[in-house]
Parts: C-alpha cells; sequence; structure tokens
C-alpha cells in the first residue's frame, strides 16, 4: 500500500527495457520510513510502448507482450496494471515492489534498496540485489542501447528544515557535486542522479545519493 501523498515522494525514474523508450519507477515514501526499519512497498513502474494493441484489432500488442515477458526477468513480483495512451505516448504500467529503509545487511535478491546504511545514518543509498543486476544484464545482451535515468522528487515531510548534500546530482536539472542546499519543511525538490551514480549502482556497488541532516 503506498503511503499518503503528504509524505515524502521518491520518484525513481530507470530505463532498462527497451532500446529508445523511456521507462519510469514511480514511488512515494515518507522521510521517517526511509530512515526507518527496512520493509518492501509497492512502486508503479511505466514503460512506454508504440501500442498497447495490435493494429485494427482487440489482441494485444508483440511489443507489449514482449515487454510482458521481460519485466519479470528484473522484477519476478511484478503485476500488470493495464496500457493506456496519455497524449501522444502510449505506456505500460506494472506494480514492482521495492524495498525502502535502512539497509543493515547485503541488498540480494532482485530488490532495489533505498536507505541509509547501519554506520552511515544520514546517507542514503541505492543499491541493487545480484539477482535484479542478472537479469539487468541478460536483458543488456539483447538491448545494445540501454540508457537508465534515475530521478527522485523530494519532499521534506518533517517539520523542520532539513540540510540535503548532494552527492554527484542534478538538482531541478542543474549539475550539482557535494553542494548543499536546505529544504524547508513540507517542500519538493527534483534530484537527478548522475551517469557516474547511475554505472556505479548498476555494477552492484551501493552507491551514496545524498546525505540529508536536520539544521540546527
Amino acid at each position: 500500500m503506498l503511503p499518503s501523498k503528504s509524505t515524502l515522494s521518491a520518484v525513481i525514474s530507470i530505463a532498462v527495457f527497451l532500446v529508445g523508450c523511456k521507462a519510469d519507477i514511480t514511488a512515494n515514501v515518507a522521510l521517517s520510513e526511509l530512515q526507518g526499519t527496512s520493509s518492501y512497498m509497492d512502486a508503479v513502474l511505466s514503460v512506454e510502448v508504440p501500442s498497447c494493441k495490435e493494429y485494427d484489432s482487440d489482441f494485444e500488442s508483440s511489443s507489449l507482450l514482449k515487454l510482458k515477458s521481460r519485466v519479470p526477468v528484473i522484477f519476478p513480483e511484478a503485476n500488470f496494471l493495464g496500457c493506456k495512451s496519455i497524449g501522444f505516448n502510449t505506456v505500460a504500467n506494472f506494480s514492482v515492489p521495492i524495498r525502502v529503509g535502512k539497509i543493515h545487511e547485503e541488498c540480494s535478491g532482485h530488490d532495489i534498496c533505498l536507505g541509509p546504511s547501519e554506520s552511515q545514518p544520514s546517507v542514503i543509498f541505492a543499491v541493487a540485489g545480484k539477482d535484479f543486476l542478472s537479469g539487468y544484464r541478460k536483458l543488456e545482451r539483447s538491448e545494445s542501447n540501454i540508457e537508465p535515468s534515475v530521478i527522485i522528487g523530494l519532499t521534506n515531510d518533517s517539520d523542520k528544515t532539513q540540510e540535503l548534500v548532494a552527492i554527484s546530482l542534478y538538482v531541478d536539472n542543474e549539475p550539482m557535486q557535494f553542494a548543499s542546499l536546505h529544504i524547508k519543511s513540507k517542500r519538493y525538490t527534483e534530484l537527478k542522479l548522475s551517469n557516474v551514480a547511475i554505472d556505479g549502482t548498476l555494477k552492484g556497488k551501493p552507491v551514496p545519493i545524498f546525505m540529508v541532516e536536520e539544521v540546527k
């Protein structure tokens, strides 16, 4: 069950499935959940496809069938939610689990983990499990131009101003590396991981995304 919209919003966009197509993983997570005990939550994976149906028929398109066969390679517990047209784009949606909260032990299996380590409680990391990485590499071998991207839409849901130190990020489309900014209570900002951070995650490394501490 997704948390309320008033909580910290983490929007993770990662294009990993089809050449030239955009795929977004979108999740909403409270700051207290992000820094709390590790747990699973449902996220929505949205992938652009050429069409939902074959031309002039009620049958699912070959591109959608191909996608539905590939998503479980990385997310075995994915559930297909439906396919629809949004403006000029056609999007297929899946429900996928992600793990949020403190990372006390190695991120494993098909998990994507987002949270602080036990030794560094103020640093938020992104980590991918070994089975997720194995599935990704299988798709990477079959698709020559995979270009993943990761975006986090961050809202400070606490009642205090938080200092965020961006670690190799784009903040509201501006490049920032080890630069700090203050996020007031209930305020929103958009973060995008650098290519270096994404490459590190896809090589199985725990990648620090940002540091966050309450402003004294």
